[in-house]
C-alpha cells in the first residue's frame, strides 16, 4: 500500500515570503499616516502664524497707539500656541508712507514661521 502525500495549505517558506511581504506594506502605511500628521500639524502652525501676522497688521493700521516707526516686538497665544512676533515700522521716500514687516516664529523653538510685509498710508506720528 502506497502512501500518497497530500497537499493543502502553504509551506513554511511560503507563510515567511508572505508575512514579510505584509510587515513591508504595513510599515510603509505607518510611516506614511506619520508624514501625514507632521504634514498636517507644519501646516497649521503656518496657519496660525499667518493669522498672528495679519493681527499684528490690522492691529497697526487700526489702532493709532500702536502705530509709531521702529522695532516692536511680544508674543501672543493662537489656539495653545505661543508665537512670538516683531513688527518693523519704517518711513519710505514718499511722505506718509511707511514701510511694516511683520515676522512671526515659534515661541518655543524660535523657527520663523511667516514674514508679512506692506505698505501703510499714515499722518506721520
Amino acid at each position: 500500500m502506497a502512501i500518497t502525500r497530500q497537499e493543502h495549505g502553504f509551506t513554511l517558506v511560503e507563510v515567511l515570503v508572505a508575512l514579510g511581504v505584509f510587515s513591508i506594506a504595513a510599515m510603509s502605511l505607518a510611516h506614511l499616516g506619520n508624514e501625514t500628521l507632521v504634514g498636517a500639524r507644519h501646516v497649521d502652525q503656518r496657519f496660525l502664524a499667518t493669522v498672528e501676522a495679519d493681527n499684528q497688521i490690522a492691529e497697526i493700521m487700526a489702532v493709532s497707539d500702536t502705530f509709531a516707526p521702529g522695532i516692536q516686538s511680544g508674543t501672543s497665544v493662537q489656539r495653545g500656541r505661543a508665537l512670538a512676533w516683531t513688527r518693523t515700522i519704517a518711513a519710505t521716500d514718499r511722505q506718509n508712507l511707511f514701510a511694516v514687516q511683520v515676522i512671526v516664529s515659534d515661541a518655543e523653538t524660535d523657527q520663523q514661521l511667516v514674514t508679512r510685509q506692506t505698505l501703510v498710508h499714515r499722518a506721520a506720528p
